[in-house]
């Protein structure tokens, strides 16, 4: 899809190849008919998207560390821990008393 000799050939190595990478030389999907099925307009838009995607691993954290701030609060200082355990605590303690036994 991109000769070695395009002016602005994007970088592929960033999707990586092999058996879990995006890049393969045999055996794969050609990205026009990829992209279709996804709702890109060609396999070019959809190769340069994947590039310029921020890393899945950084997504996931992101979103990791907005939770535990909305569900515990700021962290940062030893009153704020102290509190986030005792709660913490308490409900393992709670959950036992109020469980059913088995």
């Amino acid at each position: 899809m991109y000769p070695a000799t395009m002016l602005a050939r994007p970088d592929l190595s960033k999707l990586g190849a092999g058996k879990y990478g995006m890049v393969t030389a045999q055996d794969g999907l050609h990205p026009d008919l990829v992209a279709e099925m996804f709702g890109f307009g060609s396999g070019d838009e959809l190769v340069r998207k994947l590039i310029d995607a921020e890393p899945a691993r950084s997504v996931i954290e992101g979103k990791i560390d907005q939770r535990m701030l909305e569900r515990y609060g700021d962290l940062t200082d030893a009153k704020s821990i102290a509190n986030a355990a005792d709660a913490a605590v308490h409900n393992e303690a709670r959950a036992r008393v109020s469980s059913p036994p088995s």
